[in-house]
Formats: C-alpha cells, sequence, structure tokens
C-alpha cells in the first residue's frame, strides 16, 4: 500500500475534529503548581545538585531513555494501541528491531502528582530510604524546551473514546516501517479538511498522544513525563544497580524549581537525615529549599 498525501485521497468516515479535540485534552499541559521526583540519596548528592551552576543552572535531571524505564510494555504500547485498534500491520518480522531503532532519540524523566504516597517511596526510592523532590511547574516549563504531559493510562473508557472516533472507518493497511505515515492517512481521511498544515499538525498532537500512553497497571501512580527528544550521541551511559546499563540525557535547571526535599520514611534516622540535606543546601545557595520528613508510617 503506498501512503502518500493526495487531495484525491478516498474520504473515511468519522470524527475527525471530536478526535482531535479529544486528544489535544488529554495531552494537554501540566495543571498542577507542583510535581514530585521520588529518587535515593545517592542521586541527590551526586548528580542532581550542583555545587558549581552550569550556565546559571544548579538542578540537573536526567531523563533516560523510553528503552530502560520500568514498564516492560513501555517501548510498544502505543505501537500495540494502533496496530489492535487502528491499523492491520502486513509485515511484523522486524517489530523490535525497528521500535528500538524508531525510539532511539526519545527520553524521559518521570514525576508524580502525589506528593507523599507509600506506593512511590516503595517502588522509587529504595524502599522508602530515598527522598522526595518537589519541582515547581512553572520554572520546569520556563526553563524547558521539551513537553511536560501527563501520562493518559490505556484504560477500558479510553479506548472506548478512540474507537467511537473512529468506528466507521476501515483499518488501514500497512507495514511497520509506516507506523507513522499511517497516523498521517487516519487523520486525513477523517478530514475533511485539505489544509495539509492543519492536518500535520493533527499529527503531531497524536503523535504527542500516543508516546504518552501508559499501561493501566501503573495508574496509581499518576505520573507526569518530562518528553526529550535528543539524538543520542548527546546521551551518556551508566550501569544500574549491577543489573543493566541505562543510557540518559542530561536536563538543566535553575535551583527556584526545587521547592521541597522530603526524606523516606523508612530512612533510619528521617530528622538527621533532614538536617544534613539542609545543611547542604544552606553551603550551596539553595537555603529557599523546605526540607521535610515523610508522615506515612512505614516499616521496610
Amino acid at each position: 500500500m503506498e501512503l502518500i498525501y493526495r487531495n484525491d485521497h478516498q474520504e473515511r468516515s468519522g470524527d475527525a475534529e471530536g478526535l482531535h479535540r479529544y486528544i489535544c485534552e488529554s495531552t494537554k499541559p501540566v495543571e498542577v503548581p507542583y510535581v514530585y521526583h521520588y529518587t535515593s540519596l545517592d542521586a541527590l548528592f551526586n548528580g542532581m545538585l550542583l555545587e558549581q551552576p552550569v550556565n546559571g543552572m544548579q538542578i540537573c535531571l536526567w531523563a533516560s531513555s523510553v528503552l530502560c524505564v520500568n514498564d516492560t510494555q513501555e517501548v510498544r504500547i502505543a505501537f500495540d494501541f494502533v496496530r489492535d485498534h487502528i491499523v492491520k500491520i502486513e509485515d511484523a518480522n522486524d517489530d523490535v528491531s525497528m521500535m528500538t531503532e524508531m525510539l532511539a532519540d526519545y527520553y524521559v524523566t518521570s514525576f508524580s502528582l502525589l506528593r507523599d504516597s507509600l506506593l512511590m517511596w516503595h517502588r522509587y526510592a529504595k524502599n522508602a530510604t530515598g527522598i522526595s523532590i518537589c519541582f515547581d511547574v512553572n520554572v520546569l516549563r520556563q526553563s524547558a524546551k521539551d513537553s511536560l504531559m501527563k501520562c493518559v493510562y490505556l484504560t477500558p473508557e479510553v479506548l472506548d473514546k478512540i474507537r467511537s472516533y473512529i468506528k466507521d472507518s476501515k483499518p488501514v493497511s500497512c507495514t511497520f516501517g509506516q507506523f507513522a505515515l499511517v497516523c498521517f492517512v487516519l487523520l486525513f481521511g477523517l478530514s475533511k479538511s485539505k489544509d495539509r498544515d492543519k492536518v500535520v499538525g493533527r499529527i503531531s498532537a497524536f503523535l504527542d498522544f500516543l508516546m504518552s500512553l501508559k499501561n493501566r497497571d501503573y495508574i496509581d501512580e499518576n505520573e507526569v513525563r518530562l518528553f526529550v527528544v535528543e539524538q543520542n550521541t548527546n546521551a551518556k551511559s551508566r550501569v544500574r544497580e549491577q543489573k543493566d546499563i541505562m543510557e540518559y540525557v542530561e536536563r538543566f535547571f535553575p535551583k527556584e524549581a526545587v521547592v521541597e526535599i522530603m526524606v523516606g520514611p523508612n530512612n533510619l534516622d528521617k530528622e538527621k537525615t533532614a538536617l544534613f540535606i539542609k545543611r547542604y543546601l544552606d553551603r550551596i545557595g539553595m537555603s529557599h529549599v523546605k526540607v521535610t520528613t515523610s508522615g506515612v508510617h512505614y516499616r521496610g
């Protein structure tokens, strides 16, 4: 099948305007004042807080390759979604290698909307011995060229909503390598508009939507992603917990991005740890940051 933009392309029935509105609503900018990043004490002192600012920036966040995240389905959930509900893949023999190549330049830093969550402490802060860092959303957004958006969890309700906009459409048949062009044909076919720029803008929004999709098993995490597109020639690598290799890129932010640091509930001496974090912050010019301890009752 030849997938190209043509003025005589056969129109497909469906609600392109409704689909586009739903996609934009789902991926609209985060409208909360703060987001929270759970991590280890080691990460805080060995890479995140810079004693010497870089171009005035004192906070360094690592955006990990989407191929290195905890959710084993993360790298293919969007492709599976399109394959199962929108297109018919003709040749899936090279799914894994093709998908890996397509996602090689995509990186994410994960935050949560949850300030003091036992679930998040246990999963992402060294069994609750680490910290939760509160970030100012406005500062993140002003300082980053990257997208900051909430995850869209692939629940039955989301699936039903998407199907409702394309319910009268026939699946497009294509090869796996034509995935992005399928999105173009989908929205162009549903749209009565012949405005190429308008349709291309919709494709961009649709691809953002696909990349924000996440397995519904993780819905309790309330994840917000800083989504980075970066050539992997700028990436760095490290061994993660002596288990595997993680690839990441660095993003720098002003010290005002950090509002609060909370010490986890399973830390052996929360009060002492909080004291020494505060003393360190004062020494490196970040005395504005509040240091607190978790109110969760937990014994690991």
